[in-house]
């Protein structure tokens, strides 16, 4: 007798590995559109986890995807895509903190790998920070997200500030 819990596994897998593929092929042929489906379909299968989201095979096939496409999710519908599935405002009171966590933490990972050698970030980057920063801290504080932290903070804090004496006087 075969159990279900291996049937599940093995279909999570295939799905995971169909809808990588679909856009992996989709963004390569210059296929936005249908790119955008399949990293839609993939993140929503990945943010169904719940706690687990970091686990699932959904997330297992973005983090591959993100190694060996990192400019995949440079694009703007992707890094949108992103922003909306796995990061959330402060006003999403009825998503529990441990949730919010481990789908930021992904996205982190996910969007680290895609400008971790670009010199200049993305707007929308800092807006995450920003929200995160004043709002929740569901993964601002991880230690996880550490490296998209400090890109960020590379990226449009300036390196050499003005020191507050040279501001003053004039």
């Amino acid at each position: 007798m075969s159990s279900k819990a291996p049937d599940a596994a093995v279909a999570s897998k295939l799905n995971a590995d169909n809808a990588s593929r679909a856009l992996k092929e989709a963004w390569q042929q210059s296929r936005p559109e249908e790119a955008k489906r399949a990293l839609q379909s993939l993140l929503a299968d990945a943010s169904s986890a719940k706690a687990g989201c970091g686990k699932s095979e959904a997330a297992r096939a973005l983090r591959e995807l993100s190694e060996a496409l990192p400019a995949l999710f440079r694009e703007a519908w992707a890094l949108s895509a992103l922003e909306k599935t796995l990061f959330y405002d402060s006003g999403s009171k009825h998503v529990p903190r441990a949730v919010k966590s481990a789908h930021g933490v992904l996205g982190c990972r996910l969007i680290h790998r895609a400008f971790r050698d670009e010199s200049l970030w993305p707007k929308v980057l800092l807006k995450l920070y920003c929200t995160d920063s004043f709002g929740p801290r569901s993964w601002l504080q991880n230690q996880e997200c550490a490296p998209m932290v400090q890109g960020i903070k590379a990226s449009f804090l300036p390196q050499d500030p003005i020191p507050a004496r040279s501001r003053t006087s004039s």
